[in-house]
C-alpha cells in the first residue's frame, strides 16, 4: 500500500543514520525528488509505474496497482 503523508516542512533534511549494513551498501544516495522530476525522469522507481501514477495519486485518484516482486 502506497499512502501520501503531508510533512510540516519542505524537502526536511533525509537521515540516513538508521540505516543498517546492506542498505548502507545498495542506497548510496537519497534526496527529496521535485514533482516535476519524477514524471520527467527515466530512472527506475518503486513502483515501476510512479512516474506515469504519481501525478493522479495526487490528484486524489485511487490507484489499484498490483503488488509489484522484485528479485
Amino acid at each position: 500500500m502506497i499512502v501520501a503523508v503531508r510533512l510540516p516542512a519542505v524537502a526536511p533534511a533525509v537521515d540516513g543514520a538508521a540505516r543498517v549494513g546492506f542498505e548502507a551498501e545498495d542506497y548510496y544516495d537519497f534526496r527529496w525528488l521535485p514533482v516535476s522530476e519524477v514524471v520527467a525522469s527515466r530512472d527506475r522507481f518503486y513502483p515501476g509505474r510512479l512516474p506515469e501514477l504519481l501525478g493522479p495519486f495526487l490528484a486524489g485518484t485511487e490507484i489499484d496497482e498490483p503488488p509489484e516482486t522484485w528479485s
